[in-house]
């Protein structure tokens, strides 16, 4: 099967490349990048070197080779505008890394991104949460994957509010914490390596994160509410998040109901694995996995979730791969087991 990845040199492009490469399924036909069109992958990347025997090409270039499935990982708006004249796309599956395509309501994406989505477009894209969204998916030939925050928080609680195990007294408290990838590849100085070495900051709190609206997006129909505080972590990649609920009733017996919820949850799933001991962000890191664990304090009332993940893989490009495996009807792990 030909893939295409638009924006293969950005680190969730190079992230499909490593994944693709090991996929027994797929063969890359396409990679684009705007700035190093015409140079070999290799040459530009040279991890890569003896895997991939092609050239990097332009978004037009692009625009005339067909493929089965297109990745398209590139930065917010730059989706909208290459589907916006791909002449492939009746005949192409689609799978979208950036927000363009993640909110149900185009009116919400355009006040958080300040960008307009084709309402038609939107339409066609289901929200590539997998273990929760599997069957939709399943159906599904245009993809929209979450981000890596969004990620790390949704998993653990959708299933706990949907069995009304959680009934939050007030707002849902987040601090999450990101390896510095998470910015992206561009050169920016707050992110430079003297900046960032030996130094953990908050930032974008409260509503300033586009990602609390996206979590909120999918949580609303529970009625939560968060108080979201990211933080920039001196390492590549890898995402902790803690998650305080506070609850009207909090008895010990709740840690236990609330492992049972997520085994029954994620029963069969590869990557999602509730866990007794308090995650690290160094188990998952390199990897599909999600972890996530639960303490309760009877004394506050407070139900303290930890989730980690790798904000490139499970938080983007694994993540992506996996939607590829479900749409596909491949078994789902293809490509992703172990150290990528």
């Amino acid at each position: 099967m030909a893939v295409g990845v638009v924006g293969a040199t950005g680190y969730t492009g190079q992230g499909l490349l490593r994944i693709l490469g090991r996929h027994p399924r797929v063969r890359l036909a396409v990679a684009t990048s705007v700035r190093e069109a015409g140079r070999p992958v290799a040459e530009v990347l040279p991890e890569f070197d003896g895997l991939y025997d092609l050239r990097l090409c332009s978004l037009d270039e692009a625009k005339r080779r067909p493929v089965d499935v297109l990745f398209l990982a590139v930065g917010h708006g730059e989706a909208i505008s290459f589907l916006s004249d791909y002449p492939y796309l009746s005949k192409t599956r689609v799978i979208d890394l950036s927000a363009d395509f993640r909110f149900r309501d185009p009116a919400v994406y355009q006040s958080v991104y300040g960008k307009a989505v084709p309402a038609g477009l939107n339409r066609k894209f289901v929200y590539g949460l997998t273990e929760v969204f599997r069957k939709q998916i399943r159906r599904a030939r245009f993809v929209s994957n979450p981000g890596c925050y969004v990620t790390s928080v949704l998993l653990p609680l959708y299933p706990l509010l949907a069995r009304r195990l959680l009934r939050p007294d007030g707002a849902i408290v987040v601090t999450s914490a990101s390896g510095v990838s998470g910015a992206g590849a561009t050169p920016k100085s707050e992110t430079h390596f003297c900046e960032v070495a030996g130094d953990y900051s908050p930032y974008k709190p409260l509503r300033e994160h586009r990602h609390l609206h996206e979590i909120e997006a999918y949580l609303s129909r529970f009625g939560a509410k968060l108080v979201f505080t990211p933080h920039l972590l001196p390492i590549k990649h890898g995402i902790l998040s803690d998650i305080a609920v506070r609850v009207k009733d909090a008895p010990k017996l709740l840690e236990e109901k609330i492992m049972s919820a997520w085994r029954n949850a994620y029963r069969g799933c590869a990557f999602v694995k509730p866990v007794a001991h308090l995650v690290r962000v160094a188990e998952t890191a390199g990897t599909n996995l999600a972890k996530f664990a639960v303490r309760v304090d009877p004394e506050t009332r407070t139900v303290l979730i930890f989730s980690a993940l790798d904000n490139l893989l499970k938080g983007a490009s694994g993540q992506a791969v996996q939607n590829l495996n479900v749409m596909m009807g491949w078994p789902e792990e293809t490509g992703l087991l172990g150290r990528i």
